[in-house]
């Protein structure tokens, strides 16, 4: 009986270090964008699966969103248009994903601001 308990906690170790360390990624996520620190909220949450996890790609639009923001404002030049259809499919999944959610919602001012930028 104890083998049992012990071989199933070894088994399921792995996937509770996972959970936690996605739970420390969205926690640090949130506080790295608060700073302002957009572009380190990308790449903390680059590779994890949004279809799964959609609170990471709330995170991921908001600072996407930011630094959309301040590239247009800043050099209006460069502006890298493939980054706003990226975020407006973004978004679209997003919504997809979680329709009845809360934060699903406040992404409508995001879309909306997003329809300011010219079309592509």
């Amino acid at each position: 009986m104890i083998m049992r308990f012990l071989h199933l906690s070894l088994l399921l170790l792995p996937l509770l270090l996972q959970a936690q360390t996605l739970k420390e990624k969205l926690s640090l996520a949130d506080k790295e964008y608060y700073k302002g620190n957009y572009q380190q909220v990308v790449e903390l949450l680059h590779g994890e699966d949004f279809s799964k996890t959609p609170e990471a790609l709330y995170w991921v639009i908001q600072a996407r969103f930011a630094l959309l923001q301040k590239d247009y404002s800043e050099n209006i030049v460069k502006f890298d248009y493939n980054r706003l259809l990226n975020l407006r499919t973004d978004i679209a999944s997003y919504k997809a994903l979680t329709a009845k959610n809360k934060k699903a919602k406040s992404l409508i001012s995001i879309e909306e601001a997003l329809g300011q930028y010219p079309p592509t």
